[in-house]
């Protein structure tokens, strides 16, 4: 799928023409505009300590390779964006590796490391997933998450429809019937991207303020924290005149909630989520009502309790505290763990990812939480199975999501599919 194919899907044909006039008049011959886009989310990174991750098409960077070294200069991550911006799901399998394998060659032939991929258009199937795996990167993004922030009433029939047109196309699950955070998908890390983002609110509901848009992530922001989510703000270059201010308002929202975020790169979410996955949290028996809890976690894992004794936690969320180290006795009536089946292997797994002290059934008979869920989880079912756990009154330990006990993360990203007009255009028959 192309850029005429793709616009004329998400959009309708009247919109897509429009769009096209619109999308023209934020490029120039050179990159120099572009660059003053990107420069205004650069000045951002800067005054809140933080960089962002800006996965780029091989071609745009073979063309431009003097902006992109520029940007990882500046301290910002570089990921593959295929090598054309074409919808991968048109693909076969063994077209996917190819043109993907050749992606990454341009990225090393111009020095640059690459951890990531993120399909163009967010579009992907099994086949994307196994070409970015068998050619060794760490994570992939694609998987849309979308929450609703803003009232149908708001916009335009017609403006509400290319919404949800854009929500289909992106395959976007409600935020609501899932666990939204980074999860193991074989020795890849999925991370998910948060809608709506800067083209949905800016081209398709006609948000053109930046105080406007700021005002809606800083909501993305707001509940996220609440639900300890992590949120991938994606924004595209070309509209960093309009996002600047949006972005400002996102990140002072971030730096003012009660608790810390943790604002990183996604390849630092990445290799957090690699080296936390692989550790598990033990509850051991040590004594009348007394439970030793270890974990053998990453440097910054924190350790969080609920309905226990122990004098050694500080405040943390809601009714958990946490451990000042990663080892301690706690008190409870019951073991603070939870008892799996031995034909749940699936909702183990689940557990174990999200942090939870996990037992075989049987192996304590005192244990309150007992779950059995043969058979493949889907995003819902492990949506309704956290929510179950977290609606009970039963002792509990788990690791924190994220290091230093942060209570949510954030990432900010911004795909770049062209830097000139004259890569704008080209997207309309560059494809492989």
């Amino acid at each position: 799928m192309n850029l005429f194919a793709h616009s004329i899907a998400s959009k309708g044909g009247v919109s897509f023409v429009r769009r096209v006039g619109i999308v023209a008049t934020r490029f120039g011959v050179t990159p120099a505009k572009a660059e003053r886009s990107l420069d205004a989310y650069l000045k951002v990174f800067r005054r809140y300590d933080c960089n962002g991750t800006f996965p780029i098409t091989a071609t745009v960077l073979c063309r431009n390779p003097r902006v992109a070294h520029r940007l990882t200069d500046a301290g910002v991550e570089l990921a593959v964006h295929g090598y054309v911006h074409t919808d991968h799901t048109t693909l076969s399998a063994d077209a996917q590796r190819e043109q993907i394998a050749g992606a990454l060659r341009v990225f090393l032939r111009e020095g640059l490391h690459a951890d990531g991929f993120r399909s163009p258009y967010l579009r992907y199937n099994d086949g994307t997933v196994a070409a970015v795996e068998s050619l060794g990167f760490r994570y992939i993004s694609n998987e849309t998450v979308s929450y609703d922030v803003i009232e149908p009433g708001s916009v335009s029939p017609a403006r509400w429809a290319a919404y949800q047109r854009a929500l289909r196309l992106y395959s976007a699950l409600p935020a609501s019937d899932t666990v939204v955070r980074p999860r193991v998908r074989g020795s890849l890390i999925e991370i998910p991207v948060a809608m709506p983002d800067d083209e949905i609110l800016v081209d398709r509901l006609g948000m053109g303020d930046g105080p406007l848009i700021g005002n809606v992530w800083a909501e993305l922001v707001r509940r996220t924290h609440l639900r300890g989510d992590l949120l991938t703000l994606q924004l595209h270059p070309e509209r960093g005149q309009i996002c600047q201010q949006a972005l400002e308002i996102a990140l002072d929202a971030a730096r003012s909630q009660p608790g810390p975020i943790w604002i990183a790169q996604l390849r630092d979410i990445a290799e957090w989520w690699h080296r936390r996955a692989r550790s598990r949290l033990r509850v051991e028996a040590g004594g009348h009502h007394r439970w030793r809890v270890t974990t053998d976690g990453p440097e910054g894992a924190v350790i969080l309790v609920r309905g226990v004794s122990c004098s050694e936690t500080h405040p943390w969320s809601g009714a958990y505290r946490a451990l000042s180290g990663t080892s301690g006795i706690v008190e409870s009536p019951t073991p603070p763990a939870i008892a799996v089946s031995s034909r749940s292997d699936g909702l183990r797994a689940f557990l174990e990812e999200e942090g939870f002290a996990v037992v075989a059934a049987g192996e304590s008979e005192d244990s309150v939480v007992s779950i059995d869920r043969p058979g493949p989880l889907g995003l819902a079912d492990q949506a309704e199975i956290l929510a179950e756990i977290e609606a009970s009154s039963a002792p509990l330990v788990r690791l924190a999501r994220w290091p230093g006990g942060a209570r949510s993360a954030l990432s900010i990203t911004g795909d770049i599919d062209a830097l000139t007009l004259g890569d704008f255009v080209r997207r309309a028959w560059e494809v492989r």
